[in-house]
């Protein structure tokens, strides 16, 4: 069997705001982690994962999205250190190759095959330097008319014309292991290690050829942006949270930088139950639960049409609506700080421009009279149609659970649920999803049923409305643009009209 080695210690540098928070093999592409990517592409192989940076949480990650995974982690102890690089994550995982034929592979590598590949010999994988950079940049190969590897340039001017480039995925047959890793100790030196004078080695020594491969590089931030346009069309991710999403293992898995934010999940799972997936917790960043087969109410609406929000409302009802309690002096308090306090921090997080429209909007708003008319009950707290899932089983279950009401895990505001159903139809979540940010057309049919339930109840449908709009702001800031500047201004018109 294939030893797939991941090489998965670096810290992520050069990721920009992603790599801030996260180690870059957990950078979020098209909903799941790179890392994910790769293990996809390594499947049936034997799966060895070198870790450095913020190992724990790799390896927190592989369990939370792979239960079932046979996976061995090896620590590269010197990640950090002026000796470390590629080449020496390498060396820490020798031991757990064994003599198993190796491909391996950086973090930060994603690919696809052009042609059939020749696992008959050793091989690295090329592609053309890509468009824009300059060519030292990167690692090229030259390689004669017959895909032998002749030579390496790494990251030297000289010989600008070749133009392919190492894309960090090689493969070592079993007769050139000892040659690999001869070659890769005799060229430790006082700097990082690369992987190239152990393919230098075995190109010198038994031959390596090259296979070309279509490659997209996700290294650094200006890569790993134009790979997130290519893949997803907008930068979903929050700061200091992300969610993975992968069908193809069952899967979903949270991240959260402020561990508070798992564990009160993790708790509100449990009052929120049958409404919710069952929840298990992987460390204090991470939790994760079963992937819901079924499709969002966004997507249900596309085929029933308003008998979707109809149905969502209806369950909402009977799960939600049901735990109301009689209000206190502390439900109060709490919503004072929910909508006074919280909604100030959000606006404070804006640019200037759209902090300055944000304030005048919601200077119009008696917020102390907003927040003493608290409903509360054990809500949902972010009750979207991008958040509950039309199950293929039947019914519906919702995701992506807030996880507290300023601070307060045993209660919140209904009012707040409808609120942000109604702000569903004002912003179309799954279209922003895509890059689409136009208005939905059909929203405002889903936004008249809405508040028509809402009279059912007693509630006060100009309070729900004022709670949608001030639930764009205090989205917005969390956003990147345009998303941000499109919640903001069509927040204020909403709150105009009323």
């Amino acid at each position: 069997m294939i030893a797939f080695v991941i090489l998965a210690a670096g810290r992520g540098s050069r990721m920009g705001r992603v790599g801030d928070v996260l180690p870059k093999c957990l950078a979020p592409l098209q909903e799941k982690a790179v890392l994910s990517h790769i293990i996809g592409n390594g499947a049936g192989n034997r799966i060895i994962i070198v870790t450095g940076y913020k190992s724990e949480l790799v390896e927190q990650y592989v369990r939370a999205a792979y239960p079932f995974l046979d996976v061995e982690f090896v620590r590269a102890i010197d990640w950090d250190q002026p000796s470390g690089g590629p080449g020496s994550s390498l060396l820490a995982a020798r031991k757990a190759v064994g003599d198993n034929p190796m491909l391996f592979t950086s973090c930060d590598t994603l690919w696809t095959p052009v042609r059939r590949i020749d696992w008959s010999t050793s091989w690295v994988a090329v592609a053309p330097t890509p468009i824009g950079t300059a060519p030292d940049r990167w690692c090229r190969v030259i390689v004669n008319d017959d895909d032998r590897v002749v030579g390496f340039l790494d990251k030297t001017v000289n010989h600008a014309d070749e133009q392919l480039a190492y894309t960090g995925l090689g493969f070592i047959r079993r007769n050139d292991l000892q040659c690999f890793w001869t070659g890769l100790e005799d060229g430790r030196s006082a700097g990082e290690l690369q992987v190239t004078p152990g393919l230098e080695r075995v190109a010198d020594h038994a031959g390596i050829h090259a296979e070309l491969i279509q490659w997209t590089d996700v290294g650094d931030e200006g890569a790993y942006r134009q790979a997130v346009e290519e893949f997803s069309g907008y930068d979903w991710v929050k700061t200091g949270q992300v969610t993975y999403v992968m069908p193809d293992v069952d899967r979903v898995v949270k991240f959260a930088e402020d561990p508070v934010i798992i564990e009160r999940r993790v708790e509100r799972a449990k009052q929120l139950t049958p409404m919710v997936p069952e929840v298990e917790r992987y460390g204090p960043h991470l939790m994760a639960y079963d992937y819901v087969r079924g499709k969002t109410a966004y997507d249900d609406i596309v085929e029933n049409g308003v008998s979707t929000t109809h149905g969502m409302l209806t369950w909402w009802r009977e799960h939600v609506y049901s735990s109301a309690v009689q209000v206190e002096p502390r439900h109060r308090y709490a919503s004072e700080r929910f909508y006074v306090e919280k909604t100030n921090d959000r606006i404070t997080m804006l640019r200037p421009d759209l902090r300055q429209r944000a304030l005048d909007a919601v200077a119009r708003v008696d917020m102390l009279q907003l927040a003493k008319d608290i409903v509360p009950g054990v809500f949902h707290g972010d009750f979207n149609y991008g958040n509950v899932i039309a199950a293929k089983t039947g019914g519906f279950v919702g995701i992506d659970w807030r996880e507290d009401f300023a601070g307060h895990i045993e209660f919140g505001d209904l009012r707040y649920d409808l609120g942000k159903m109604l702000a569903g139809t004002v912003i179309h979540w799954g279209h922003a999803q895509v890059g689409d940010f136009s208005v939905w057309t059909a929203g405002p049919f889903h936004y008249d049923a809405i508040l028509r339930f809402a009279y059912t109840l007693g509630f006060d449908r100009h309070d729900l409305a004022i709670i949608g709009a001030l639930s764009l702001i205090n989205s917005a800031p969390l956003h990147a643009s345009p998303l941000d500047e499109i919640a903001v201004t069509r927040a204020c018109r909403w709150l105009e009209r009323i």
